[in-house]
């Protein structure tokens, strides 16, 4: 699996901060975002470990969405969708159509997300621990 660096994912979120921005301040539009990130997911079942908080960061954004999670800086939550949205695009640095190696630049872009955001999704992680 090709490592892509931090600008190249770096710049392909940066690509989706509007259409971020946009989903955040619109239920419909951010209705339609979870239903595509949900068919997405089930399409590729097989990228396990890698991307294991994937979940914990769908919950977060949903959470966030409901009003019942506001604890988040609103620039997380933007760089959260950010990286979502370039999951579920099928046309990205690497076409999905090709088995495995789609996804290995969808799996960079969110490691990177994960990253620039983990403390946010470490406390959302507590957080949803002391509500359940």
């Amino acid at each position: 699996m090709r490592k892509y660096t931090e600008e190249e994912c770096a710049v392909e979120l940066e690509k989706g901060r509007n259409k971020a921005e946009e989903i955040i301040n619109d239920k419909s539009k951010f209705d339609t975002f979870l239903k595509r990130l949900e068919v997405k997911l089930s399409r590729f079942p097989h990228v396990g470990n890698q991307l294991a908080d994937l979940p914990v960061m769908i919950a977060l954004v949903k959470d966030y969405a409901k009003g019942n999670y506001k604890v988040a800086p609103v620039k997380s939550i933007i760089y959260l969708v950010m990286a979502l949205l370039y999951f579920i695009a099928p046309l990205d640095l690497v076409a999905d159509v090709f088995p495995l190696i789609g996804i290995t630049d969808d799996v960079s872009v969110i490691m990177l997300a994960l990253k620039s955001c983990y403390d946010d999704v470490e406390a959302y992680k507590e957080w949803k621990e002391d509500v359940v």
